[in-house]
């Protein structure tokens, strides 16, 4: 009948209805769970899990031994999230909670401060299209930097459990220089942003890219309020790297007893400012270098301004009479003069250019090793202009005045050496003993390190070695020229020999000698310009020199700026300062004297006995020359 025709169709109407439900249903599923499984994965995942990062080691600079100079310390900043946690009451909860976990004033801020933090929840932006400032709405607003990672760990613990919301904790570095002082000026030093760090000066500087880490990106799980209940053990989104790690040529031992003795300096003469500088001149490492005044990049909270620049790359100054070598060894390697040339300085001032020329004290005739050994002006400026200004330009080219060093210390000067075309009539006679040029620290000891290996031009090195990760240690490679820029291979032999005398009785650094060892070097006294004329008393004093002489362990210049009282020379204010840097770096190095002690000290009284016997004839001659009428006035080259 019709019922009975009615359930079947109802039964299958029903069967569709549900089968078609059914269909759609799993069409849904399917779609969610596998078509847009990833979109609503990450949609669902960012209401539970939330982001942060976790700093990776900055890379850190040693010495060439592996002595730690810059390093890191990782510490936990902690943060707040303002959108999670809006409630006051709460806020004073955490600002509370916080000064208690840290009760030495939380470094500095006390809970009002912190409540304040607490509250900042906008800053103002200027709106690039209308110039409007316009409030941002902030999610992350810095609480305290650099707390102590084990306490900062368990102040994030206790938080957790007191389930406050919006705080987050991250893992930073903080830059350390466990060697305070030593070698500041040139690691320079960093400054925190956030939690990065941004190098400043330095080799910071330098090598900030090289140094700079890749965070770790971390994830955390969080409550429906915000409270972070999980945080690295979690799981780690993406894996960063350390920073490359630096090592230098310095020798940390050499180091200090440079800076020791520099300080020491700094007491006995009082100087505006000093630098030392100890080079290897065979391969260009420099051993040691330090500055005066400098600086504790750990505390720079009463740092003085001039303090943390880099002077020894960026000052320049008239380097006198240390220029004097260059000039007479050339003029001996071109064959100008000879060992053997006799040159009449005279016994009073010189005239050249309409303009006169003096010494510290007249030496009449004498030979190109006298010349060096008391610094004669007149002597050398002879020599000069017998050579010519063209001659006496490329010696000074050749010797890289005028070129920066290359080391990686920014800014560097090139110091001042003017074409010749600017060169005046009197340019000659002056330039020749260090004045109308100006020379950095690096520039004079590069210069003194081709005098001391036989004239070969060389590349200064700071950085010994690059390590990172995935390439382990890459040596930075050392250039030395092979050719000598000396024709004559007995030039740089007869050169080192004359300035040896320099560092005996007689000499202009006699207080520059070290007991048992052969010494090569030259004072340099120039005055100092004040309001564009020449101050008669303001000195830059210099000494630079090596040692053994005729087989050098090291290139050392000491060179001070205004040195105060009766020392004010480079003999006698930079002098003993080589001296005790120099002794004491051949005892750590544990180099043999070249001359037995007691014959060192038997020569110099000796040496000492024949000065004074050449002043007296000097001063005989003198005034023979004046009571018989005769001119006292140079000569200049008698005989070749």
């Amino acid at each position: 009948d019709m019922s009975a025709n009615r359930i079947p169709f109802r039964l299958i109407f029903v069967f569709c209805f549900f089968a078609v439900a059914f269909i759609l249903i799993g069409i849904k599923m399917y779609e969610v769970q596998i078509t847009r499984h990833e979109e609503l994965y990450k949609k669902a995942k960012s209401r539970y899990t939330h982001k942060t990062s976790a700093a990776n080691k900055r890379g850190e600079i040693y010495d060439h031994d592996g002595n730690l100079l810059v390093g890191n310390r990782f510490c936990t900043t902690i943060a707040f999230d303002p959108r999670v946690e809006k409630d006051p009451e709460k806020r004073k909860k955490i600002a509370h909670f916080l000064e208690r976990e840290l009760p030495d004033g939380m470094k500095g801020k006390s809970f009002q401060e912190l409540y304040a933090r607490l509250n900042t929840e906008f800053r103002y932006v200027k709106d690039k299209k209308t110039g409007e400032m316009i409030a941002k709405e902030l999610g992350y607003v810095v609480l305290i930097r650099d707390v102590e990672y084990t306490l900062g760990e368990s102040i994030r613990e206790k938080a957790k459990n007191m389930r406050f919301s919006g705080l987050i904790f991250e893992r930073s570095n903080r830059r350390t220089y466990p060697k305070k002082q030593l070698l500041a000026n040139v690691l320079g030093y960093s400054n925190a942003a956030g939690n990065d760090v941004v190098a400043v000066t330095g080799l910071e500087s330098a090598f900030r890219e090289e140094m700079a880490p890749e965070s770790d990106t971390l994830l955390g799980e969080r409550t429906r309020d915000g409270a972070s209940i999980r945080y690295t053990e979690w799981g780690t989104e993406k894996k960063g790297y350390d920073g490359a790690n630096i090592y230098l040529t310095i020798r940390e031992p050499i180091q200090a007893i440079l800076e020791e003795e520099l300080d020491k300096m700094m007491e006995r003469v009082t100087p505006k400012t000093a630098y030392a500088i100890m080079v290897d001149p065979y391969t260009g490492d420099i051993l040691a270098m330090a500055q005066r005044p400098t600086f504790d990049p750990n505390d720079r909270s009463n740092m003085d301004g001039n303090a943390y620049r880099n002077r020894i790359s960026t000052d320049i100054f008239e380097p006198g009479s240390v220029i004097k070598p260059f000039v007479v060894a050339m003029a001996l390697d071109h064959g100008v003069i000879t060992e053997k040339t006799r040159i009449d300085t005279g016994f009073g001032p010189w005239g050249y250019a309409g303009r006169r020329l003096s010494d510290t004290h007249y030496i009449g005739t004498v030979t190109p090793a006298r010349i060096i050994q008391h610094s004669s002006n007149i002597g050398t400026a002879m020599i000069a202009v017998r050579m010519g200004k063209e001659m006496l330009y490329d010696t000074l080219k050749t010797f890289h005045f005028g070129e920066k060093s290359g080391l990686p210390l920014s800014p560097e000067s090139e110091g001042r050496l003017r074409p010749l075309n600017k060169w005046g009539k009197l340019s000659v006679s002056r330039v020749c003993i260090g004045y109308e040029m100006m020379v950095t620290p690096l520039q004079l000891v590069r210069a003194y390190s081709m005098l001391a290996n036989g004239g070969h031009s060389l590349q200064l090195r700071l950085v010994d070695s690059i390590e990172t990760n995935e390439l382990g240690k890459k040596k930075q490679p050392y250039r030395i020229a092979e050719k000598s820029v000396f024709k004559n291979p007995k030039t740089s032999r007869v050169i080192n020999t004359m300035m040896e005398a320099v560092t005996r009785p007689g000499g202009t650094a006699s207080l520059a000698g070290v007991p048992g060892f052969s010494v090569a070097g030259k004072t340099g006294t120039a005055h100092k310009v004040t309001n564009g004329r020449y101050d008669m008393n303001k000195y830059s004093a210099t000494f630079c020199g090596f040692v053994p002489a005729q087989n050098p362990r090291f290139v050392l210049l000491v060179t001070c700026e205004e040195p105060q009282g009766v020392a004010r020379h480079g003999g006698s204010a930079a002098g003993p300062t080589f001296g005790a840097i120099a002794q004491r770096t051949l005892e750590y190095m544990g180099v043999k004297p070249d001359v037995p002690v007691e014959h060192w000290e038997q020569e110099r009284v000796a040496l000492q006995k024949a000065y004074r016997k050449e002043r007296a004839g000097h001063e005989a001659e003198r005034q023979s020359r004046l009571k018989s009428g005769k001119t006292t006035a140079p000569t200049g080259i008698v005989s070749r």
